[in-house]
């Protein structure tokens, strides 16, 4: 019997993927804890399947599994940061793990691990762990956080924490973090993580515990190469004006980094006009970061 109120919410968001949410919602319900969770799914007006998917898991399991049905797609229609208005709101748990429709988990003591860890740690506000890449059915370790493999976990101060790549599918948060809302067109994930860092400590978890699977119809991955590092930057510019000017010191390195990429990018690409802006960028934003 499933307990009234659970420890964890599992949030999901999900659009046409009709290929990949069984998986993803199978790897949710095949994890091994000692409490209850809930699993909460929100699908943005899918129209290729995904829907009778979710009915069927819905009735198959209506005590874990809730689906909030949006009638009209919010993300084309500019609203970011679908987790935070939909699911957060919904969610009981004490703890939030969050994991797209179109990824999937691989270790089945990932929530136990994670709740013990914030359970043992209390100035810790997010925990987070490795994950596998998964392209064209090829499955490798994505080596981001291979440095950190001397020790079970590493806990970040917010400088170090801000210059990393966390994927939204591997965190733990506490509940009970109050996010801002923000109406930009921007990468809400960044968002979630930077405000986190604010909050308290975060933690990396040493263990390889989810697949991101990177495919044609992802939202970054139809971008160029040069869209995805414009992209990284116009986020966090915009997220430097809503932080504190601590936070903001600290974005402004990792802005300057991404004009860095765009740099090399730029001329392997032999756009020079456009590489002459991101030099400009680097050089503007590690002077804003130095004074």
């Amino acid at each position: 019997m499933i307990s009234a109120i659970p420890t964890v919410s599992v949030c999901c968001i999900t659009y046409n993927h009709s290929k990949f949410i069984g998986q993803a919602l199978e790897s949710f319900l095949n994890q091994n804890t000692s409490f209850s969770y809930e699993i909460l799914v929100y699908d943005d007006a899918s129209n290729d399947g995904t829907i009778d998917i979710l009915k069927e898991y819905e009735l198959k399991y209506p005590q874990i599994i809730r689906v909030f049905y949006s009638s009209e797609n919010q993300y084309s229609q500019g609203v970011r940061l679908l987790n935070l208005r939909y699911n957060l709101p919904r969610a009981r748990g004490k703890y939030i793990a969050t994991c797209d429709g179109d990824d999937f988990w691989t270790d089945p003591l990932k929530l136990q691990k994670q709740v013990d860890f914030l359970d043992s740690n209390p100035e810790v506000v997010m925990c987070f762990h490795g994950f596998d890449r998964l392209e064209n059915d090829k499955s490798k370790d994505s080596k981001l956080y291979n440095h950190l493999h001397h020790s079970p976990f590493t806990i970040f101060e917010q400088k170090e924490f801000l210059q990393l790549h966390v994927q939204f599918l591997t965190i733990m948060f506490r509940q009970n973090v109050k996010f801002p809302m923000i109406s930009s067109e921007i990468n809400g994930d960044v968002f979630v993580l930077t405000h986190l860092s604010e909050v308290g400590k975060c933690a990396y978890l040493n263990f390889n515990g989810a697949v991101y699977r990177y495919h044609q119809n992802g939202v970054f991955r139809k971008m160029s190469r040069i869209g995805q590092i414009n992209s990284s930057i116009k986020t966090r510019k915009i997220i430097s004006d809503q932080v504190k000017p601590r936070t903001r010191k600290f974005l402004y390195k990792r802005i300057s980094s991404f004009y860095k990429s765009l740099f090399k990018e730029s001329i392997r690409v032999k756009n020079y006009s456009l590489g002459i802006k991101a030099l400009l960028g680097v050089i503007y934003y590690n002077l804003k970061y130095v004074l």
